[in-house]
């Protein structure tokens, strides 16, 4: 039975007011007259268990008796719907619903997660992440727990392009002097390079010496670092050498009148040639010393730059882009898991909306039966307040009458007794 159904026959129900016939109380005297009538000749009106004398049962107590219980019976059979449609309604197990959604949800998630992470190239991206992350722990464990240092790539890159630029300004006029202008360029800029790289590696080398040189760092890594510092540092000194050389020979063209002319010697002898060499070595150390303190402010800066503990930047770099990498995946799981469970969301949702919508009509239902139980208790109670005030005019009707006609006894009670019941 539908709800409609349900609701329709309630208030069919509440609309049904069972009516007592005004004629009874109008023809009350003539019940009266009647039952005297019936009984004048034994000279006594027969009462029931309940006091009531056979006229007044079957003309006013029955009538209203069978009204409240036709009415008593309606209630009974529209309740009973409504309780079985509340009942049924009730019935439904929303929670279990839920639960095997979730279950069957559940179980597809897994499903999916276990094929996804079984996937060669996610687990090529963990392990890579994994391992770079022990790597980087290990490292920052050395470095007492301190991540690498935080500066601007481009700030270290100005301090490296300022070393090779200050060494362009040194020494591009010695090249210049000695050779055209393009092979000049090419050998102060590989003169500027050299002295650039010099000073990254050996600032970033004694930075890191006590670990480059420690037990701890592989035996071959420490054969090669010190190979590759020895190569730089051989370089090192080879440039400062061949500009050397170069400034010097540059400088001595120039001298050459001074030194090697006969005037000199005239003028000044020995030490007046002597002065003029001094001069020259003087020009000459000015250049190597400049030379010198770029390369070292370049070191200085490179050793403020780099971490103690080597490769740390590097490490720290691969581990950041691993992770990134893993990340992603990650992601992409998710997104994956994220699309599978809304295949089974948009189910929960329509149990959901069922469950508020039955939630709604039991509810309505429940409010319908407060209805007709108000109903029905009010108007039962007004049915027997009714019957009370008939059955009252009766008895003050009868007793008069059955006075008038000589009958002093209604039952085992004298007509007066019986009008004070």
């Amino acid at each position: 039975m539908s709800i409609e159904t349900v609701k329709n026959e309630v208030n069919d129900f509440l609309r049904n007011v069972p009516f007592v016939d005004e004629k009874i109380a109008s023809n009350i005297k003539n019940l009266a007259l009647k039952e005297v009538a019936l009984n004048k000749d034994i000279g006594y009106i027969p009462l029931d268990k309940n006091n009531c004398t056979p006229v007044a049962r079957e003309n006013i107590l029955t009538v209203i008796t069978d009204k409240i219980f036709t009415f008593e019976n309606d209630y009974k059979r529209v309740k009973g719907k409504l309780k079985q449609k509340i009942e049924n309604l009730e019935s439904h197990d929303f929670d279990k619903e839920f639960f095997d959604v979730n279950e069957k949800k559940e179980a597809l998630i897994n499903k999916k997660v276990k094929e996804l992470k079984d996937d060669k190239n996610y687990q090529a991206t963990k392990k890579s992440y994994e391992d770079n992350l022990d790597f980087y722990e290990k490292m920052k464990l050395e470095n007492n727990n301190k991540p690498p240092k935080k500066h601007a790539t481009f700030l270290y890159i100005i301090g490296i392009v300022f070393v090779g630029t200050a060494e362009w300004f040194i020494n591009y006029p010695t090249f210049s002097e000695k050779y055209v202008p393009f092979v000049a360029m090419a050998f102060t800029l590989l003169a500027a390079a050299i002295f650039a790289a010099s000073s990254h590696y050996h600032g970033e080398f004694f930075r890191q010496l006590p670990l480059r040189i420690s037990s701890k760092q592989n035996r071959n890594e420490r054969r090669y670092d010190l190979l590759w510092i020895v190569i730089i540092t051989i370089s090192l000194v080879g440039v400062l050498w061949w500009v050397s050389a170069a400034r010097y020979a540059m400088l001595y063209e120039e001298y050459r009148p001074l030194i090697e002319s006969d005037a000199a010697f005239l003028i000044g002898g020995v030490d007046s040639v002597n002065a003029y060499k001094s001069e020259l070595n003087s020009l000459v150390f000015q250049t190597v010393f400049a030379n010198v303190l770029v390369w070292f402010v370049g070191v200085i800066w490179s050793y403020l730059i780099h971490d103690k503990v080597p490769n740390y930047q590097s490490v720290y770099s691969s581990y950041l882009k691993a992770t990134a990498e893993f990340n992603k995946k990650e992601n992409q799981i998710r997104k994956e898991l994220i699309s599978t469970g809304l295949e089974f969301d948009g189910e929960l949702e329509k149990i959901e909306k069922r469950r508020i919508e039955i939630k709604s009509q039991i509810n309505v239902l429940k409010d319908l039966e407060d209805n007709i139980d108000h109903h029905f208790n009010s108007t039962k109670a007004l049915l027997l307040t009714k019957l009370e005030n008939l059955l009252v005019m009766y008895r003050m009707e009868l007793c008069q009458v059955s006075l008038n006609n000589g009958i002093d006894k209604i039952g085992s009670f004298s007509t007066k007794d019986y009008a004070n019941l």
